[in-house]
C-alpha cells in the first residue's frame, strides 16, 4: 500500500514540474467549449473550464473553482461527466485533428489528467491515469505554476 501511494506522489510531482517547466497551450475547439459552458451553468462552484495541451503529449482539463470548500460528491460526478465527455470517441477525434495524432496513445492514457484548482489557496484535486484508470492521485501544491 505505501509502495502504491509512494507512487501516486512521484507521479504527481513528476507531473507538476513538467508542467511548471512547460509552456501551455489553451485549446479551442466549439464542441469543448459548449461541454464547459453547460458543467459551468450546471454548478455556482465551478467558474470556467479551460483544456491545456502541454508539450505534444499532455492533456489538462482544469477547472477553476468559485470556493475551496467543494463537496466530494459534486467533485465525483462532475470528473465522471468530463472523463466520459474527453474520452468518447468523437471529442478525441476532434483533439487529434487540432493538435495532430503522432502522440495520441499517450495523450489520453498517462498524459490525460482532470484538475480542481481551489480560487483562496494553492492547491487543487488532480486526477491522472494510475493502472490504465483515472483516479484521484492527490491534492497538490500548485505554487509557482503560473498556470
Amino acid at each position: 500500500m505505501k509502495v502504491r501511494m509512494v507512487s501516486w506522489c512521484l507521479l504527481a510531482f513528476s507531473f507538476l514540474l513538467l508542467a511548471a517547466c512547460t509552456p501551455h497551450q489553451n485549446l479551442k475547439i466549439p464542441e469543448v467549449k459548449t461541454f464547459f459552458d453547460e458543467v459551468v451553468n450546471s454548478t455556482d462552484l465551478i467558474s470556467k473550464g479551460q483544456l491545456q495541451k502541454f508539450d505534444k503529449v499532455y492533456l489538462t482539463v482544469e477547472y477553476s473553482l468559485t470556493t475551496d470548500d467543494f463537496p466530494s460528491k459534486e467533485r465525483q460526478v462532475i470528473f465522471e461527466k468530463t472523463r466520459d465527455f474527453f474520452l468518447s470517441l468523437t471529442i478525441r477525434n476532434l483533439i487529434v485533428e487540432q493538435i495532430g495524432s503522432e502522440n495520441e496513445q499517450r495523450m489520453f492514457n498517462e498524459g490525460f489528467t482532470i484538475r480542481f484548482q481551489k480560487p483562496n489557496s494553492e492547491t487543487y484535486w488532480v486526477y491522472g491515469q494510475v493502472n490504465g484508470e483515472l483516479v484521484l492521485i492527490n491534492e497538490e501544491k500548485t505554487k509557482n505554476l503560473g498556470s
